[in-house]
């Protein structure tokens, strides 16, 4: 059943064309975060959940991750998230996921965001979730919403290579916190201890003109243990341009991430994230 969702949902994003606007509202995530939002190939650890369900079934694990984060980037990006997310590859071949998040927004009031996702490993080359996304708004605008994402993560080359291609909020609605994106991601891995990776993102404003925004990062493992992280992003819409720094430090059961973006250009924009992932 799974594959026959996403044979069609493919179909949709390539032969559809949205006429809807777009907003990237998915961005929840600390080691994305430090490298720059490339992550959607890579999608190695809870938030995948927001970048990539498919990627949720790369590993076997039960894992659960509270994260925090705070910025002065732009009034359309959340002054603050709080989030709770947990994922279970333990318990069945198909991996499932849940998370909260509770943004609140520059411009007052507040969002709240619940995940629901699966995955399946096929074969050991193909990855493929799903997830189903509730979206409440209180405030300035009092609205709630359903909508869905879909996506794969490709390995032709398991241990050196991978790709992603995301569709986001592929049920139609008409409000700007939830429309149509196209989302594409690669990553190398050159060695156990690097990582580099690079995104896209097209999405659609109200008049149906397209967005393009890139993002391209990295992690560099020192002693196994110490993870370091960097990355850059781009809005070819509002000519914004962002650098990114991470850390990300890992023992068998925990994992401690922090990361931070700064605008380029201009001091006082500027985002940090911290989160702790526990692993059963």
């Amino acid at each position: 059943m799974l594959k026959k969702i996403a044979i069609l949902t493919v179909a949709f994003i390539f032969l559809f064309k949205p006429a809807f606007g777009g907003l990237n509202s998915q961005a929840v995530g600390v080691k994305p975060l430090g490298m720059g939002g490339a992550f959607r190939a890579v999608a190695d650890d809870n938030s995948a959940l927001n970048f990539n369900p498919g990627g949720i079934t790369q590993s076997i694990k039960y894992s659960i991750e509270a994260l925090y984060y705070w910025s002065d980037l732009s009034e359309e990006i959340p002054k603050k998230i709080y989030h709770i997310s947990i994922v279970d590859t333990k318990t069945s071949k198909i991996g499932g996921g849940f998370s909260f998040t509770r943004e609140k927004l520059s411009q007052g009031g507040r969002k709240d965001s619940y995940i629901i996702a699966l995955a399946e490993q096929y074969r050991p080359y193909l990855h493929i979730g799903i997830s189903g996304k509730y979206l409440r708004l209180k405030g300035t605008d009092n609205d709630s919403f359903f909508t869905s994402d879909l996506g794969f993560i490709i390995k032709p080359w398991k241990q050196y290579l991978s790709a992603a291609v995301v569709g986001y909020n592929l049920i139609a609605t008409d409000h700007e916190e939830a429309y149509p994106q196209l989302g594409l991601g690669l990553a190398a891995y050159p060695s156990n201890d690097i990582t580099l990776a690079a995104d896209a993102v097209k999405d659609w404003d109200n008049n149906g003109k397209a967005n393009f925004r890139y993002y391209f990062g990295g992690e560099v493992f020192m002693r196994g243990r110490l993870g370091l992280r960097g990355g850059y992003s781009g809005d070819r819409h509002s000519a914004g341009n962002y650098y990114s720094l991470g850390l990300g430090w890992y023992a068998p059961r925990v994992t401690i991430n922090y990361g931070f973006q700064h605008g380029i250009g201009n001091l006082d924009l500027k985002a940090q994230s911290v989160s702790f992932i526990i692993y059963f």
